[in-house]
């Protein structure tokens, strides 16, 4: 489901945290390029809000095939707020993740991370989620998540 203007604008801060230059029309051009590339719902973005309606997390995703792995949910942007190290927004927007990739039918899910996310990769991997490349990985079941091996 598209994400709306207002709430990339209110997205922005956010991201700011993480890439302080990023601006909000390049944020508008990647999020609009992955919606083109598939037709709705299987490229979307997700927004996570706390009990301020403050956006604490995005991600951005994509339904695709993976050569080895067949149908994938790619995750090229995930990003959250990590207050003291909580896992609870991690938790939840990970969970929001595991849940789209069911309802599209992927059997996994591959989130791309950047150096500056090293705390968020960690607090990720304890969840589940395997290095594989330069990304994360997890196997999904219709049940939930798979032992990752």
């Amino acid at each position: 489901m598209p994400l709306p203007l207002d709430q990339l604008r209110a997205a922005l801060p956010l991201l700011r945290v993480t890439w302080p230059r990023v601006e909000l029309a390049a944020l508008r051009c990647f999020v609009e390029s992955v919606e083109q590339r598939t037709a709705s719902p299987r490229a979307g973005a997700i927004a996570l809000r706390d009990p301020t309606d403050h956006v604490s997390g995005l991600l951005v995703y994509e339904a695709g095939v993976e050569w080895l792995e067949g149908a994938v949910l790619n995750v090229p942007l995930f990003t959250v707020v990590d207050l003291a190290n909580s896992r609870q927004n991690v938790e939840t927007l990970y969970d929001a993740a595991c849940a789209t990739a069911r309802a599209l039918g992927c059997g996994a899910i591959q989130i791309r991370l950047y150096t500056e996310q090293a705390g968020l990769a960690g607090r990720l991997r304890a969840l589940g989620p395997f290095d594989r490349g330069d990304c994360l990985w997890a196997r999904v079941t219709p049940q939930g998540i798979a032992a990752n091996a």
